[in-house]
């Protein structure tokens, strides 16, 4: 595995991180301004489509997605421009929270960089692929049958108690799709 372009991907893992924790800091003071919050998006609120995923519950669950953000970046930044970076987050974003707007009509809120993190993960999986890298059929596997367990079966009680709050599942699903989504679009630009 080439680990070159760790150094260029770093100064984007910096600007994210730091960019999660103002959001943190932020959301304290503004958290049912930034949250995923049914009504008021339907009532106009339209930036919740996107603030929702930088917004979290508690340093802890902060913490988790941005190991999951730099474990996921460092091994699939370089598929992808920071341009296309960019326009994943967006297009997942928009894509997820509509996702909850459709088929997820009971949530009620929602705050989490995981959705993304899972449609990121995906993004890069199949971006392997595309290289011809067979064996990463195996990791795009492993992410569906960990989606659908949680889906069906239920999140982890560790995780859970962990973070102490319950997982949403349906972010982690819109994720896995928004993901696939996109990276078809992009790979059939480039391809």
């Amino acid at each position: 595995m080439r680990f070159s372009y760790l150094s260029k991907g770093k100064k984007y893992h910096l600007l994210v991180f730091l960019f999660l924790v103002v959001m943190m800091v932020v959301g304290q003071y503004y958290r049912s301004t930034l949250q995923y919050d049914r009504l008021s998006i339907i009532n106009g609120d339209y930036w919740r489509v996107l603030t929702c995923h930088f917004s979290h519950v508690s340093w802890r669950h902060l913490l988790l997605n941005l190991i999951g953000f730099v474990f996921v970046f460092s091994l699939f930044f370089q598929r992808y421009s920071p341009a296309q970076w960019i326009s994943a987050t967006v297009f997942c974003s928009v894509f997820i929270a509509v996702g909850f707007l459709i088929f997820s009509p009971n949530l009620a809120w929602y705050m989490g960089f995981s959705g993304l993190i899972h449609a990121f993960l995906v993004m890069g999986l199949v971006a392997e692929i595309k290289e011809k890298r067979k064996i990463y059929y195996l990791g795009l596997a492993a992410v569906f049958a960990k989606v659908l367990m949680e889906k069906y079966v239920g999140p982890s009680v560790y995780m859970r108690d962990f973070l102490d709050f319950r997982v949403v599942a349906d972010a982690h699903v819109f994720g896995v799709l928004s993901g696939l989504g996109f990276s078809f679009i992009a790979n059939k630009k480039v391809g």
